[in-house]
């Protein structure tokens, strides 16, 4: 029997609340999600304003389930290379 490999474990950092139903779909075997998470490789927000919060440097990417990605700090992550995910919010159809 062949043993797998444990794997990378990455660490999202959550600014806001977010559905369990929504963090549930991020592996416990690769994923760590929280709030007190420290040298975090992403960043998942809803609604908190950015612009005036430090990314640390090891922050791959910032994924934001709202409407509009204004505040994320779009420019800063473009220096990184990291990119900033938008996905709109329920109010985006209405």
């Amino acid at each position: 029997m062949v043993k797998k490999s444990a794997g990378p474990t990455f660490k999202i950092l959550t600014l806001n609340k977010i559905a369990a139903v929504g963090l549930h779909r991020f592996p416990a075997e690769q994923y760590v999600c929280g709030t007190e998470i420290v040298e975090p490789d992403a960043i998942l927000v809803r609604s908190k304003n950015m612009m005036d919060i430090t990314i640390p440097k090891t922050v791959m990417a910032v994924a934001r389930a709202g409407s509009g990605t204004h505040q994320v700090q779009g420019k800063k992550m473009g220096e990184s290379g990291g990119p900033g995910c938008n996905a709109q919010g329920p109010h985006a159809q209405a």
